[in-house]
């Protein structure tokens, strides 16, 4: 049932994020979770996701693997930012009858799966 699921899985290595003291890893995960929710801006997102990308390269986590841990909550980003795009007041960008599409609810729905995006990547490393 859970075949393909990589939340929470160790993958063993010997690498220089494996070799990491304990604290030293739970300390880092505490400042990358406060720094995904505290950015608002596209630059602080970039060195986000750079971080985390030189800590899946320096683990020698398969790419792969990491990337599979989106897998099970696809169908929540992709919801989130239907969510977003379709009940965030702002600048229409398309309506269809009822349903308006907004500029704000695109931007914000794409910032909310960016950050549990990165969520993911990081703390599956």
């Amino acid at each position: 049932m859970l075949k393909g699921v990589t939340i929470g899985q160790y993958v063993p290595g010997k690498s220089p994020v494996h070799s990491l003291d304990p604290r030293t890893k739970l300390i880092v995960s505490i400042v990358l979770v406060v720094s995904i929710f505290t950015i608002q801006k596209l630059p602080g997102f970039a060195l986000v996701a750079a971080f985390v990308l030189l800590a899946a390269i320096l683990s020698r986590v398969p790419l792969g693997l990491i990337f599979r841990g989106l897998k099970p909550i696809f169908w929540l980003l992709l919801i989130t930012w239907l969510l977003h795009a379709f009940t965030d007041p702002g600048r229409v960008l398309y309506a269809l009858g009822p349903l308006k599409v907004t500029y704000e609810g695109v931007r914000e729905g794409f910032t909310v799966v960016v950050r549990l995006a990165l969520l993911m990547f990081g703390t599956t490393l």
